[in-house]
């Protein structure tokens, strides 16, 4: 059983139609072709790239593999263990919102 994600929005750039169809694409969990799948990962490297560097090292620390602990995270970037949670949500918040698009994808 697989679920169908709502309409991709297309913006006025292609890239950013491709963004926003890879996120939805990723939060629906479906399953894709092979071509969807790398059309989904570039987008996501694109969007991944206006963010900040602090969010980028954030997010690239906690995705890799085996996760590192909260604590690891804490001292390899010098935030209190108690912000990443806060820092991440910023984070991914702005990687859905980036600021050439104008506005928001909405879940």
């Amino acid at each position: 059983m697989s679920t169908t994600p709502g309409p991709a929005e297309v913006g006025a750039d292609e890239g950013i139609g491709r963004v926003t169809l890879a996120i939805s694409l990723c939060r629906a969990r479906v399953a894709v072709p092979e071509l969807l799948v790398a059309e989904r990962h570039a987008a996501l490297r694109e969007a991944f790239s206006y963010l900040p560097p602090r969010c980028q090292q954030l997010i690239a620390l906690l995705i890799q593999g085996p996760p590192l602990s909260y604590a690891k995270i804490s001292a390899t970037l010098g935030i209190p263990v108690g912000s990443i949670g806060p820092d991440s949500g910023r984070c991914l918040d702005k990687l859905a919102c980036p600021p050439v698009r104008g506005r928001c994808w909405v879940w």
